[in-house]
């Protein structure tokens, strides 16, 4: 307590609070140069309650400040929002028949690269106090590390730009910028020569939706010969199921898809890479199943897809004012076309979401108020209203558990 009050007072950490040791992690088999590495280090649990403490006041008056356009970091807003905006506009392009065209941006090593004095500059733009310009420098401009070769730590030094990744405050700091660019490539080359973030050309691009095959190749055949069917358990809830995630937010995965990805997680808790037959331990809706049934806990990705599909319609309701939604109704009308989607020609990835939630609806039996009281009384009691996340997790997870689908619309062998 009084080391976080002498910051708040003078602005500044004591001599080594905000040192940090850097790790140089290979990216690939025989690296030799300093780019071929991934530097890591660890953030001070000082620092870091310091950093929460900011980033939770800042969290206050974030969302009058950032345009609605920007999705990301800001409390009742969603960075998936964005994307779903996007799709929504194609298919509605596609139907109109419209020309348009979507410019994706990344910026390389983007933590690493952005100036310090970029940000006091933004922050003045944003008329922030003296003292918490105080407060930001004094997190900024005390950061020093060594880097660790073979084990020792280097002579200390002091960093000059850059942010920490895994530090609360920097996200918040990063959306402090202008909503739009009104010439694309002159805007984006004075941005770099003012920020120190340069454009990642190999990155920016016009490009499709879609996931290539090779991207669940990510746990290799080394891994499965050396691992424990309880470390290839652990992968498979840590990894695979995780990796598609982002896109099973958004898009109605078929079932051949579901098929093919729950071969994927299957043939790798069973020990084999597909390529040849072997003598299951568990079947796979045994380990689908929750642990209160017998099961292992893997989660269903026919679940999950449905789940996170069916909690759209649930914001659309709740959170009516948020861009998203008013992109929705400004397009579909006032109900977004929940009413009336059976008129709707055209597909589109919101009409998608309607369809499967009417689909499950006419499959049940029950109306989910009734069969989740607790959970429709949590949302109802707007009492309640701050733990809206929390029920979020929970209908996810109750969804996951009780499947309100036949077991025969499930992935099976």
């Amino acid at each position: 307590m009084a080391a976080v009050s002498d910051f708040f007072s003078l602005g500044e950490f004591s001599s080594g609070c905000n040192s940090s040791f850097i790790a140089l992690i290979p990216k690939f088999h025989d690296a030799k140069v300093v780019s071929d590495f991934r530097p890591i280090s660890l953030i001070g649990s000082l620092y870091k309650i310091i950093t929460k403490i900011l980033a939770n006041r800042l969290t206050l008056v974030i969302s009058d400040l950032i345009s609605d356009v920007q999705s990301a970091f800001v409390t009742s807003r969603q960075i998936l929002d964005g994307p779903f905006i996007l799709n929504e506009l194609l298919s509605w392009c596609k139907h109109k028949k419209l020309k348009a065209m979507f410019f994706k941006v990344n910026f390389e090593k983007a933590f690493d690269s952005i100036k310090w004095d970029y940000l006091d500059d933004v922050l003045m733009m944003f008329w922030f106090g003296n003292k918490w310009w105080c407060w930001i420098r004094g997190c900024l401009k005390s950061a020093r590390g060594s880097v660790l070769v073979n084990g020792s730590p280097t002579s200390e030094f002091q960093f000059h730009k850059g942010l920490k990744q895994g530090d609360p405050l920097p996200p918040f700091l990063f959306i402090l910028d202008m909503s739009n660019f009104i010439t694309i490539v002159n805007v984006l080359r004075c941005f770099h020569m003012a920020s120190g973030l340069k454009l990642n050309i190999h990155k920016s691009k016009i490009m499709g939706v879609g996931v290539r095959a090779e991207e669940t190749l990510r746990l290799s055949k080394w891994k499965l010969n050396n691992l424990s069917i309880g470390g290839r358990l652990t992968l498979i809830k840590c990894v695979l199921s995780s990796i598609l995630l982002y896109h099973m937010s958004i898009f109605r995965v078929p079932m051949g898809v579901l098929h093919s990805m729950e071969s994927i997680r299957r043939n790798f808790f069973n020990g084999t890479d597909g390529s040849k037959r072997k003598l299951a331990m568990i079947s796979w809706n045994k380990a689908l199943a929750s642990k209160k049934y017998g099961g292992l806990s893997i989660s269903s990705f026919f679940a999950f897809n449905r789940a996170f599909l069916f909690k759209w319609i649930w914001r659309f309701f709740s959170q009516g004012s948020s861009l998203w939604a008013r992109f929705i109704k400004a397009i579909y009308g006032k109900r977004g076309a929940i009413d009336s989607f059976e008129s709707i020609a055209r597909r589109s990835h919101w009409l998608n979401i309607v369809r499967e939630t009417k689909a499950l609806k006419n499959k049940d039996d029950m109306a989910l108020k009734h069969r989740y009281p607790r959970l429709y009384a949590l949302e109802s009691s707007k009492q309640n209203y701050e733990a809206s996340d929390e029920f979020s997790v929970k209908l996810v997870r109750s969804l996951i558990d009780y499947s309100l689908l036949p077991k025969e619309d499930l992935p099976t062998r």
